[in-house]
């Protein structure tokens, strides 16, 4: 028996340190440099940003999938979905457009439109604040209603302020 248990106590101290060393390489975690350039920097916060807010929509989006969604993790997703999407009038200043010389999927009719990109950006928050309290109801039906309103308020700055795949 204490050669069994001096076995297993082994084998966890060899995977414990496997785990640490694992975990302090940062395995397999994708390390992108932040550009030193403060517009291309602005840029890339943007789009960093972005896919942030695309990661909480997923969360969410996976979650409803499942047959009991886990209802905390979609508050709690929701709301970093409106934390991060409450700067987002600050990710757009005038030297970050098309015309910047930086790669961005955003149109130049962000600025040429900037009052209605506004109000759909608004509009996005309310939506926001609701799919927040939505998901504290314990009404699957009403989230997920409430979730599908939210992606359509985000899809409606996509397609007119957003470069699609093709770069149009």
């Amino acid at each position: 028996m204490l050669k069994m248990i001096n076995n297993v106590s082994t084998r966890l101290f060899f995977l414990a340190g496997i785990f640490t060393v694992l975990g302090l390489s940062g395995c397999g975690e994708k390390r992108v440099a932040v550009p030193a350039d403060p517009v291309e920097r602005a840029i890339f916060e943007r789009q960093h940003n972005f896919k942030a807010m695309g990661r909480e929509m997923k969360v969410i989006d996976d979650e409803l999938k499942t047959r009991k969604p886990d209802l905390q993790r979609v508050t709690t997703a929701a709301e970093k979905l409106m934390a991060t999407g409450s700067e987002m009038m600050t990710w757009f200043a005038a030297e970050t457009g098309p015309d910047s010389g930086f790669a961005t999927d955003a149109k130049l009719e962000i600025w040429k439109e900037f009052s209605e990109f506004e109000s759909l950006y608004r509009d996005f928050m309310a939506e926001s604040e609701r799919l927040i309290a939505s998901s504290k109801l314990n009404d699957l039906t009403a989230l997920t209603a409430q979730y599908h309103s939210t992606g359509v308020s985000c899809s409606n700055c996509h397609k007119p302020y957003r470069k699609d795949k093709d770069g149009k």
